[in-house]
């Protein structure tokens, strides 16, 4: 939906063009890795700033500098969509501002995607529907909680965080502070998102105890051997060989062994994730250099089990029992060593997981019930949803719901044969194998998302019909 503004001062053509011709081939890319490195110093800054209005602007121009930057006049669409819900939480009755934000920012959200889809099909560019992705969740966050905050006497899930984040109408934000949570310039671009209340929490006051840096590095290095990992390996799996695409000079699977097939769709969709994992690490990186990424004390089991590789990929606790994991998105080993897919989902973009769950699972449980698949499919659904309309998405997410439901009934089934402790380990093997084989099959149409080059592939036989993995409760 970009309007394509002449650029009278050349800046793009002197600067960008010619810098990501000579680095990484695409001027998005290029300006995207430069707000992600540029957000390093401007935490530190951040960081020194007095708590209140200097601390709330500085954060918006920030944002909004970076959102100039990769998506120039598009930036009008994230402003709108923010000011827009911020008029309705302050204007409309709280019992009606949740179902009122929910379905303006999904309808803005939508024709955005709409627009790419017909307009921009299959084209991989950074641009604005990303960031507006993020703002449509922090919205429906706040929104959520406003509404949350107004009930008399409130029935909440007991798994879900809807009494910790409830804000009563008497707390809800100022215009600044509310723009200050939506345009955060580490997160406000690529995420995570995150509630408004552990956001006011940490613009109250609360110390941040030392250990910043050193918390900070450890993510950094996680990073870099991801790029490393993702550099050294993906060249010699490319998706081509997949999708066999027509005068492709790359090598057919169809000619290889079926376990080789399989083995390479799931190595390559393996890989396709790290690309995500480098950017939530490297937002993740500034949110601790800002102190926002502090979440608070660890417990005694969790500190003792801090190590140089857990604060790369894992919780993000230093040895001083401090947990840095305000922000984090993803555990990539325990993404890709799931024994179960509640395992795998729990620490795969965890903060838009938190929001599927506490603003569309919990509340659907209480309408159809715990014995009810409805909930599961709802969320998934409205997961593919909020990530577009390309075919595969759905085709995905669909088949997520299936392998969740099939899951639980195996589990059911095989797991009471194996709970002799000799056989716990032959178990998680079993598991950790069904549980990355059958996620990196499905998730083949995430990938491809066009309907008619994930069914080719999966006409090729690169894929069985259905792979199980057990599912823990």
């Amino acid at each position: 939906m970009r309007l394509y503004l002449d650029d009278p001062f050349g800046v793009d053509a002197l600067i960008f063009n010619d810098l990501s011709a000579k680095t990484i081939g695409d001027v998005g890319q290029l300006k995207f890795l430069l707000t992600l490195l540029a957000s390093f110093p401007l935490a530190l800054v951040h960081y020194h700033l007095p708590f209140g209005a200097v601390r709330h602007v500085f954060s918006i121009f920030c944002g909004l500098a970076f959102s100039l930057l990769c998506f120039e006049e598009d930036t009008m669409h994230l402003v709108l969509s923010a000011v827009g819900s911020y008029a309705m939480m302050v204007t409309l009755p709280s019992h009606l501002v949740n179902r009122c934000v929910l379905a303006f920012t999904f309808i803005y959200m939508s024709s955005a995607h709409l627009y790419a889809y017909w307009f921009e099909y299959l084209q991989w560019n950074i641009d604005y529907t990303m960031a507006l992705m993020v703002l449509t969740v922090k919205l429906q966050l706040l929104a959520h909680s406003i509404q949350d905050g107004a009930l008399k006497n409130p029935k909440f899930h007991p798994r879900s965080d809807h009494e910790e984040d409830k804000i009563t109408p008497e707390n809800v934000p100022t215009l600044l502070e509310f723009l200050s949570y939506v345009f955060f310039f580490p997160t406000f671009i690529a995420g995570p998102c995150f509630t408004y209340k552990a956001y006011q929490r940490w613009n109250s006051g609360r110390p941040i105890p030392p250990g910043r840096f050193t918390a900070a590095g450890f993510k950094f290095l996680g990073a870099l051997t991801i790029i490393f990992l993702n550099k050294a390996v993906a060249t010699m799996l490319p998706t081509e060989v997949i999708i066999e695409l027509p005068g492709s000079s790359a090598p057919h699977l169809h000619d290889e062994p079926f376990y080789y097939r399989l083995g390479y769709i799931w190595a390559s969709v393996l890989l396709f994730r790290t690309k995500y994992f480098l950017v939530w690490y490297l937002v993740d990186c500034s949110c601790i250099l800002s102190g926002f990424g502090y979440r608070g004390p660890a417990s005694k089991a969790e500190t003792a089990k801090a190590s140089a590789w857990a604060m790369m990929f894992e919780t993000s606790v230093d040895w001083a029992g401090n947990k840095w994991d305000q922000c984090s998105n993803g555990n990539y080993f325990k993404v890709e060593g799931a024994v179960n897919l509640k395992m795998l989902t729990d620490n795969w973009n965890t903060n838009v997981n938190h929001w599927l769950k506490n603003v569309f699972y919990f509340d659907a449980l209480a309408i159809f019930g715990d014995k009810s698949q409805l909930p599961v499919l709802i969320t998934q659904v409205t997961s593919a949803f909020w990530h577009g309309f390309y075919p595969g998405y759905y085709l995905f997410f669909v088949s997520g719901t299936l392998f969740t439901i099939i899951a639980r009934a195996v589990r059911s089934k095989i797991r009471p044969y194996f709970i002799n402790a000799k056989f716990d380990s032959l178990y998680d093997i079993i598991t950790i194998a069904c549980t990355g084989c059958g996620m990196n099959v499905i998730g083949a149409p995430f990938v491809f998302l066009d309907w008619k080059t994930t069914l080719a592939v999966c006409a090729r036989k690169h894929t069985p019909p259905v792979v199980l993995a057990p599912e823990e409760d």
